[in-house]
C-alpha cells in the first residue's frame, strides 16, 4: 500500500513538471551516438546517519520505472538488488552508487539518438530523510561522416598528390556528409589552420574548397588535412593528402680528413649534397693536368652512398700516388628526375706529399769488376721527393759514413767520391734521403776491391796438446778473390821446417792442418801463408799458431781454514799452474767415520786464490777435508786437512750474561754506578773473547797434509820421463839426495819439538818457526804431492777405503791392502782457551820438493819459440 502511494505521488509530480519545462530545470548531459552516457543522481542529500533505501529511474513519457536500485532486501552477499527494463536499457545500463563524496550515476552504453535521447528522473528514497528527485536531459549527438577529398575535376584523391615542381598551383575540395548538428569543415597544413571557410552544399552536405598557389620547397612532404567536427566529446574526423615535389640540389661539398695527402696512406673522402628531391646522385671525377693526362691516378674506392630526406652522402677511400700532385678531384650532384642542367659540382686541388725515391749510380768510367786498392770511385744520388729532402746521407755496409778532413772521402751535394780506396772500403754502398714524409733508400751497389790475403784472426792462437795427441789447426784467410794456395811451416828454437802438402787440406780461403807432436821437441809454432791473384802473404805477417804441452793441474797450495762456525767451514787455497787449461778446485768433507758430508767446487784459471764455503755441517764435529784441482786432462794430487765445527754450548757460554741484577731494588745512584761497572766488565770480557777466538782460529787454519813416503821413488821415476822442451829439471840422483836431507831435517824438527801452525809451499829459504821461545832459524818444510788417483791404488787416497786410527798420541790413515801408514805426530798442549783444549801439531812429515815441469807460454812462463 505504501509503494502504491509513493508511485502515485511521483506520477502527480511528473505531470505537474511536464508542461513548459525548460533546460534550466534539468541537468544537461551530452553523449555521442554509439558512445556512453553517464546520467548523474546525487545520494548525499540526506540527514546524518541516514542511508539510501531505494533508487528508481524514470523516462519522461513512461509511467513506470525503467531501472531500480533496491537495498531493502539485499542478496546473500549483502549487495542490493538491481533491475533494468529490458525494452529500454536492458543490460546496457549499470548504476554506480559511489556512496560518499563521489557522485552516483547511471551508465548507459551504445547510446542512440532515436531511442535514448530525452528527459530522465532519478528518485532517491532514504530510510529516514524525505525522498529526493533529480532531473536529467540527455542529448545525443550524431557525428558527421568521414571527409572526402576531390580534385578540380571532382575525382576522389587520397595519399600523395604530385609530383609538382616549384611554382605550381592545385585545387582540392573537402566534402562532409551527415552530422547532427551540422559539422564544421576546416583545412590544416600539418598543424597550422589555413582555411575555415566552409559552406553548406545541400541539406546534408558541407564543403570547403582549398586552392594552393605557387608551390614552395617547404610544401614537400607536408600533410594537408581536412577535419569535420560537431562536438567536443570525440576527436574530429579527418582526411589528408601529402604533396610530392621534385627540385634540383641546392649545393654540394667535399670534405677530407686531412690535407695535404701522403702517398702510401689511405684517406676517407666525403661528399654531401642537399636540397634535392628525389635525393641527388653523386659522382667523383678528376680534372687532369695536360702533362699528366696519361699518368696513373690515385685509387678511389666507393664505401657508401646514403640518402636521407633531401640529403645525399657519399664516402670513398682514397690512396694517392705521387702523380696526383696538383690534380683536382671533383664531386658532382644531380637530380635523376631532371636534366643535367641541374648539376652542381665541388672540387679540391690535391697537395700530395711522398717520401723520397732514391736512385744510386756510379761514374760511367768505373768498372766495378776491376777495382783494386788505390783506385778512385765516384757515386751520384738522384732524389725525387715532395717536399724536397732536408738530408741526404751515405751508407757503407748499413753504417753512415762522413767526410774526413784530409781523408779520401769527399761529399758534395748528392755526390760521393772515394779517393784511393783500400780493402776496408769494399762492400755495399747505399744513398739515403729524408723528408717530412719519411725516408728513401737506394738499391745497393757493391764494391769488390781486390787485395792480397791477410789472416782473419789478428792475434796468435794457442793450442794445448799432449804428446801423441792430434790437434786440428785451422787457418782462415781474408782476401778477394779468395786465397787458392797455402803453405805451412813449423818453427821452434831448434828447427824450421816446411810441412808437406799431404799434411793439410785446403779450400778457397781456408786450410786445415792435422798436427801430432810425437816428442817434446815437436812443440813450437806453426806458420801459415796464402796466395791469390793479387799477390801473396809473404810480404806481410803470416798466421801464427802456438802448440804447447798440456796436462793435469798442479796441486793447490797454501790451503787454510779461514773461518768456522757451528755449521760452516770456509777453506781458501791458492791455485798452482793450470796445466794450460781451465781448472777447478774441489773440496770433499768427510766425518771421522769416513762418511762424505759435502762435495763443493770452486773455479779459477789463473794463479789466484779460491775460497769455498761448506754449510749445514753438524755442530761440534771433527772433519777431514780433501782438496784437489782438475782440468780436462785430469786432476792433481790430494791435499788433506783437519777441521772442526763449534758446539752450540760454546756459543751459549759466550753469550751468557754473568750479571743478574734486580735494578728495581737499587736506588738511583747505585743503579748508575752498577750500570757503569757492568759496561766496563762487558767490554773487558768482549776483548777477552775476541783474543781467545783469534788464537783458536789460528789453530784451525793449520792444514794437515799426508802422503806416503814409500811412493817417492815412483814419483822420481815419473818425473825423470818428462820430455818438456827447454826446461831444467832435477835429476833422479838430486831428488834422492834431497830426500835423504829432508829425512834428516825431519828428525831434527821432531826432536826439537818445533810447532808448525801453518804448512804451505814455502818461500825461498823456508818458513820461520812460529812458536814463541823456539829457535828463529828457517825450517825447510815442504809439502808432499800425492800421486794422481788414476795411477795408484785409490784405497790410499779415498777416506772411504782407509782406516783412521788414534793411538799413543798419533793419528793417521792406514791402507787396508798394503798396511802403509800415513800419519802426523800430534802433541797436545796444556793451554786452555775459554774452557776448550787446543790441539797443536808438533811436526809433520817433510820431504824435499819435487821438481814440476813448466809448460810453455803460460802466464808469466817463458816460451822457447
Amino acid at each position: 500500500m505504501l509503494i502504491y502511494f509513493d508511485v502515485l505521488i511521483l506520477l502527480l509530480t511528473l505531470n505537474v513538471n511536464t508542461d513548459g519545462a525548460s533546460d534550466s530545470l534539468y541537468q544537461i548531459v551530452e553523449a555521442v551516438q554509439g558512445g556512453v552516457a553517464e546520467l548523474p543522481c546525487s545520494l548525499n542529500d540526506r540527514e546524518e546517519g541516514d542511508s539510501v533505501y531505494l533508487v528508481l529511474w524514470y523516462k519522461r513519457e513512461d509511467r513506470t520505472p525503467i531501472y531500480s536500485y533496491d537495498s531493502r532486501s539485499p542478496k546473500d552477499e549483502g549487495l542490493p538488488n538491481l533491475w533494468s527494463e529490458p525494452t529500454v536499457f536492458g543490460e546496457r545500463a549499470v548504476f554506480y552508487p559511489n556512496l560518499g563524496d563521489a557522485r552516483a550515476f547511471l551508465r548507459v552504453r551504445n547510446i542512440t539518438k532515436q531511442f535514448d535521447e530525452g528527459d530522465y528522473t532519478c528518485r532517491v528514497d532514504f530510510r529516514q530523510s524525505p525522498t529526493k528527485y533529480h532531473r536529467v536531459r540527455l542529448r545525443v549527438i550524431v557525428p558527421p561522416g568521414v571527409p572526402e577529398l576531390l580534385d578540380a575535376e571532382g575525382e576522389r584523391v587520397q595519399g600523395v598528390l604530385g609530383p609538382y615542381r616549384e611554382g605550381n598551383t592545385i585545387t582540392v575540395s573537402c566534402q562532409v556528409t551527415g552530422g547532427i548538428p551540422p559539422p564544421k569543415v576546416q583545412w590544416y597544413r600539418d598543424s597550422k589552420l589555413i582555411d575555415d571557410t566552409d559552406q553548406r552544399y545541400s541539406e546534408n552536405i558541407m564543403k570547403n574548397r582549398l586552392t594552393i598557389q605557387g608551390f614552395k620547397r617547404e610544401y614537400l612532404n607536408s600533410r594537408f588535412r581536412c577535419t569535420a567536427s560537431n562536438n567536443n566529446l570525440s576527436l574530429p574526423l579527418e582526411s589528408s593528402i601529402k604533396i610530392d615535389m621534385i627540385f634540383p640540389p641546392v649545393g654540394v661539398k667535399i670534405s677530407a680528413d686531412s690535407a695535404p695527402f701522403s702517398v702510401g696512406k689511405e684517406y676517407i673522402l666525403r661528399c654531401i649534397s642537399w636540397g634535392s628531391n628525389p635525393p641527388a646522385r653523386l659522382e667523383w671525377g678528376w680534372v687532369d693536368l695536360p702533362s699528366r693526362f696519361n699518368e696513373d691516378r690515385g685509387d678511389l674506392t666507393s664505401i657508401s652512398q646514403a640518402f636521407e630526406w633531401n640529403v645525399t652522402k657519399s664516402s670513398v677511400t682514397f690512396r694517392p700516388v705521387s702523380a696526383d700532385r696538383g690534380r683536382e678531384l671533383t664531386c658532382s650532384a644531380g637530380n635523376p628526375e631532371m636534366s643535367s642542367v641541374s648539376l652542381v659540382q665541388d672540387k679540391i686541388k690535391l697537395q700530395v706529399y711522398y717520401p723520397p725515391t732514391v736512385e744510386l749510380a756510379v761514374g760511367k768510367a768505373i768498372n766495378l769488376e776491376d777495382l783494386e786498392e788505390g783506385d778512385d770511385v765516384y757515386f751520384e744520388c738522384s732524389v725525387e721527393a715532395n717536399p724536397p729532402p732536408y738530408k741526404v746521407t751515405w751508407l757503407h755496409n748499413e753504417v753512415e759514413i762522413f767526410p774526413h778532413p784530409g781523408g779520401n772521402i769527399i761529399m758534395s751535394n748528392q755526390s760521393l767520391v772515394l779517393q784511393k780506396v783500400h780493402k776496408e772500403q769494399g762492400g755495399e754502398y747505399r744513398c739515403h734521403a729524408s723528408n717530412v714524409e719519411g725516408d728513401g733508400i737506394s738499391e745497393r751497389i757493391k764494391l769488390n776491391i781486390m787485395y792480397a790475403p791477410t789472416c782473419r784472426e789478428k792475434k796468435d792462437r794457442v793450442y794445448g796438446a799432449s804428446e801423441n795427441e792430434t790437434v786440428l789447426v785451422e787457418c782462415q784467410m781474408d782476401s778477394y778473390p779468395q786465397a787458392h794456395s797455402f803453405s805451412w811451416f813449423f818453427n821452434n828454437s831448434l828447427t824450421s821446417t816446411l810441412l808437406p802438402k799431404d799434411s793439410f787440406s785446403s779450400t778457397p780461403g781456408h786450410s786445415l792442418l792435422s798436427y801430432t807432436p810425437r816428442t817434446h821437441m815437436e812443440f813450437g809454432t806453426l806458420l801459415c801463408w796464402a796466395d791469390n791473384l793479387v799477390g801473396n802473404q809473404k810480404k806481410t805477417r803470416p798466421c801464427v799458431y802456438h802448440i804447447i804441452p798440456t796436462g793435469p793441474p798442479e796441486v793447490p797450495n797454501e790451503c787454510v781454514n779461514v773461518n768456522q762456525t757451528e755449521s760452516e767451514v770456509v777453506v781458501e787455497c791458492r791455485l798452482g799452474y793450470s796445466g794450460g787449461l781451465p781448472q777447478k778446485l774441489h773440496l770433499e768433507v768427510y766425518s771421522n767415520m769416513g762418511a762424505l758430508l759435502a762435495n763443493k767446487t770452486g773455479f779459477g784459471e789463473r794463479l789466484g786464490t779460491v775460497r769455498i764455503s761448506v754449510h749445514k755441517l753438524p755442530p761440534g764435529s771433527q772433519l777431514q777435508l780433501v782438496l784437489y784441482t782438475s782440468n780436462s786432462k785430469g786432476r792433481s794430487q790430494l791435499v788433506r786437512m783437519e777441521a772442526f765445527t763449534l758446539d752450540y754450548g760454546y756459543v751459549d757460554q759466550v753469550l751468557e750474561n754473568p750479571l743478574e741484577l734486580e735494578f728495581e731494588q737499587v736506588p738511583g745512584i747505585s743503579i748508575l754506578f752498577i750500570s757503569l761497572t757492568v759496561t766496563v766488565l762487558v767490554m773487558v770480557f768482549s776483548l777477552f773473547l775476541v783474543s781467545a777466538y783469534r788464537r783458536k782460529r789460528s789453530v784451525n787454519r793449520m792444514p794437515v797434509q799426508k802422503a806416503p813416503v814409500e811412493r817417492l821413488n815412483h814419483q822420481i821415476q815419473d818425473y825423470s820421463l818428462d820430455r818438456s822442451p827447454d826446461i831444467l829439471k832435477d835429476t833422479p840422483e838430486e831428488l834422492r839426495s834431497g830426500f835423504q836431507g829432508a829425512k834428516s831435517k825431519q828428525r831434527e824438527n821432531i826432536q826439537g819439538g818445533r810447532n808448525l801452525l801453518r804448512v804451505s809451499s814455502p818461500p825461498e829459504g823456508g818458513f820461520r818457526s812460529l812458536k814463541p821461545g823456539l829457535s828463529s832459524e828457517w825450517s825447510r818444510v815442504d809439502r808432499v804431492q800425492e800421486e794422481d788417483l788414476s795411477n795408484h791404488n785409490s784405497a790410499v787416497l779415498d777416506p772411504y777405503h782407509q782406516k783412521f786410527y788414534d793411538s799413543g798420541g798419533q793419528k793417521g790413515w792406514t791402507d787396508p791392502n798394503s798396511q802403509t801408514v800415513v800419519h802426523t805426530q800430534v802433541g797436545w798442549g796444556d793451554q786452555r782457551d775459554m774452557g776448550l783444549q787446543l790441539a797443536l801439531p808438533l811436526s809433520t812429515t817433510a820431504v824435499h820438493r819435487i821438481g814440476v815441469r813448466t809448460p810453455l807460454l803460460d802466464e808469466d812462463r817463458e816460451s822457447c819459440v
